[in-house]
């Protein structure tokens, strides 16, 4: 079995988090190239996007989340021009709200390419705190995951906020 390496683009301004992000899938034992946003990481590998909403918000796969988890299966979307970020319920409601420092940790892919993942947030702070929560354990049969300083909701959220 192969194992395909990771490319990892990141923004200007989240070097310390992509830097994160690339230790973390070295830790795994998954090769991580950092490359610029938008240069692509090719059919056999895996993508990782890092920056914040307004900085990724262009990729394809970043895109998909505007459309809501029937497009995306990411139950979470950015609201006020990327300031804050709604976690949706199991029936596509926004059930919690969070605002500033606020991360997400989302896979999704369209019809067509392999899943990208996304590690990106309100603002830098949430960029770093969901960088921070990129670790096997967090994701444990999670799809995604929004973080808020140290603590971490998978998304959909289940039962009262």
């Amino acid at each position: 079995m192969e194992s395909s390496p990771a490319g990892a683009g990141s923004a200007n301004d989240v070097g310390a988090a992509c830097k994160r992000v690339t230790a973390a899938m070295n830790a795994a034992h998954v090769p991580a190239a950092p490359q610029l946003l938008g240069t692509g990481s090719g059919p056999d590998t895996l993508g990782i996007v890092v920056g914040t909403w307004n900085e990724i918000r262009s990729q394809v796969a970043a895109e998909l989340v505007d459309y809501g988890p029937g497009a995306s299966g990411v139950y979470a979307h950015f609201t006020d021009h990327g300031s804050r970020l709604a976690l949706l319920d199991p029936s596509g409601h926004v059930a919690r709200t969070l605002g500033a420092g606020a991360g997400l940790i989302a896979a999704t892919a369209d019809q067509s390419s392999v899943p990208t993942w996304m590690i990106t947030g309100t603002d830098v702070a949430g960029v770093t705190a969901a960088a921070r929560s990129l670790t096997a354990r967090a994701l444990h049969d999670h799809f995604a995951l929004a973080v808020q300083g140290a603590t971490t909701l998978p998304v959909p959220l289940q039962g009262s906020p």
